[in-house]
């Protein structure tokens, strides 16, 4: 909260990445990976800050869709760690200025998050629903009265909020419109891992594994790397007073 007195927002985290394997059985047809298709380390769990002191098995998800060739046909491609969350409902809008809703996750990477607000019902019967998507910005306060926007904040306990604006500075959402949230859920520093380590498909594909490396048992995986933690106090410290 001091940081963001002085316009500095600290960083909640970053994912690691690298690269895995696909290969198909021989014989098999070319088959399709599509993107978000994920692929788990071994089993052994990491525990990570972002996890609330629990422990989780990284879990890493594929950026685009791939077509693995036919008969042990080979493919390398990128992996995020991460786990993506879809419309998770947030609330409900009061119709109140400044209200703000958590993301019941921890560990939510702020940079991968999306907003969805109710605009109608179509169909009472069906609960057939329109939405728009807002506007993510840094400071509310640098919002138009009528401009669909929200803010992010995690606070010291790794909750996630959005906020929203009082009609000065971002639109209200209209009173009992729902408000949904899309983003990843990820374990920073815990997620960079040495390489050969994501072994397996997590919802198996016909046809297609992680390949292994010449000696037919290890798996065909980079390491992950680039994963971070939450900014601590320290670096706070340190880089606020800089930006400012």
């Amino acid at each position: 909260n001091i940081a963001a007195t002085l316009g500095y927002l600290a960083t909640n985290g970053a994912p690691s990445s690298g690269f895995v394997t696909f290969v198909t059985e021989n014989p098999w047809p070319a088959t399709t990976v599509p993107a978000g298709t994920q692929v788990a380390a071994k089993a052994s769990a990491v525990v990570s800050p972002l996890l609330g002191g629990g422990s989780q098995t990284p879990i890493f998800e594929t950026q685009a869709d791939v077509i693995v060739p036919a008969n042990a046909g080979t493919v390398q491609v990128e992996v995020l760690q991460g786990e993506t969350e879809v419309f998770t409902a947030i609330g409900m809008s009061d119709g109140t200025s400044g209200q703000s809703f958590s993301i019941p996750q921890l560990g939510v990477d702020t940079t991968t998050i999306s907003v969805f607000v109710q605009t109608s019902v179509t169909s009472q019967n069906l609960g057939e629903v329109n939405y728009a998507e807002w506007n993510g910005v840094s400071w509310l306060v640098d919002a138009a009265p009528s401009a669909t926007a929200y803010s992010v904040t995690t606070d010291e306990n790794d909750v996630t909020w959005i906020n929203f604006g009082d009609n000065l500075n971002g639109l209200v959402p209209a009173l009992n419109m729902t408000i949904w949230a899309c983003y990843r859920v990820i374990i920073g520093a815990a997620g960079n891992l040495a390489s050969s380590q994501v072994s397996t498909i997590v919802t198996p594909i016909s046809g297609v594994s992680i390949g292994f490396l010449g000696d037919g048992v290890t798996p065909n995986s980079t390491a992950m790397t680039g994963g971070a933690d939450p900014e601590s106090n320290d670096s706070i410290r340190a880089n606020a007073p800089v930006a400012f």
